[in-house]
C-alpha cells in the first residue's frame, strides 16, 4: 500500500494561492481523521509514515490496521465478496 502526504500545487496570485493553501490543510486534517479512525495507528506514528511517499508492505497494513486479510490467491477474492 502507498502512503503519503496530500499532494498538490498552487497557482495564481498570492490570494488565490494562500486559499490553496488553507483549503489543503483543511483536506489534509480531513484525510488524517480518517486514517486515525480507521485504523489502529497513532497519530505520531501516522504522520511518521505520510511524511515521505512509502509502500508499506501487506504484513503491516495487517498490523496497523489498514487492511483486514491479505488474499494470495485468486480464488479468494470470489469468497471475501459473498
Amino acid at each position: 500500500m502507498l502512503i503519503h502526504d496530500l499532494r498538490s500545487g498552487c497557482r495564481g496570485n498570492l490570494g488565490e494561492m494562500k486559499a490553496q493553501v488553507e483549503r489543503g490543510t483543511e483536506l489534509q486534517e480531513r484525510i488524517e481523521r480518517a486514517v486515525l479512525k480507521g485504523t489502529n495507528l497513532k497519530r505520531r506514528l501516522m504522520r511518521r509514515l505520510m511524511s515521505k511517499e512509502r509502500f508499506i508492505n501487506a504484513e503491516d497494513t495487517i498490523k496497523y490496521g489498514m487492511a483486514d486479510t491479505i488474499i494470495d490467491d485468486i480464488d479468494q477474492i470470489s469468497k471475501t465478496r459473498k
